[in-house]
């Protein structure tokens, strides 16, 4: 099977990789789409690290080439290990792989997909939980006001929780 990683600065090649085996509490999932990043995946395919040190290229990955990007996938079950719950073959999930054929995820990760969205919208479920989960730390009260910084996917990502949720929102971009 075919996997994409970035092998220089600014360098990327699919490569040939074996298939995963399917753990016994893991699922195996065909690729259908993937999302690629604006922020995370493009400074990893430029190699920039993010400390000061250029020891890490996100958060606990040691900055070591080539390595694989993504964490953004739609894709059909196609294996269930015997204690994977509720997953089925033929499932449509979502599931935070990386830009991958086939991928092998413990089944506690993966969602259940409905038909009602689209694979283009759910490949986005990574990088809406950035602006979900900042919206929850930052812990504003109902009705309360939200400033947002930066009109880039994230931001009107949170943008569009605030407005379903009922906060006065201010969005300002550099």
């Amino acid at each position: 099977m075919k996997q994409l990683m970035v092998t220089g600065a600014k360098q990327a090649e699919f490569q040939e990789i074996s298939t995963p085996e399917c753990a016994v509490d893991g699922v195996l999932v065909r690729a259908r789409v993937t999302a690629i990043s604006t922020g995370t995946e493009l400074r990893v395919f430029r190699a920039i690290p993010v400390d000061d040190q250029g020891k890490f290229l996100h958060e606990r990955v040691p900055f070591v080439l080539p390595a694989e990007n993504g964490y953004s996938m739609v894709g059909d079950v196609i294996e269930t290990g015997a204690q994977a719950g509720e997953f089925e073959v033929g499932d449509r999930v979502f599931l935070p792989a990386a830009h991958c054929q086939v991928a092998e995820m413990d089944a506690s990760r993966v969602t259940l997909l409905p038909d009602s969205v689209p694979d283009e919208d759910a490949a986005f479920l990574s990088i809406l939980e950035v602006a979900h989960r900042a919206l929850r730390d930052g812990g504003p009260p109902p009705g309360g006001n939200v400033v947002i910084v930066g009109q880039g996917v994230i931001g009107l990502s949170a943008l569009a929780y605030c407005v379903a949720f009922g906060y006065r929102t201010a969005v300002v971009d550099l």
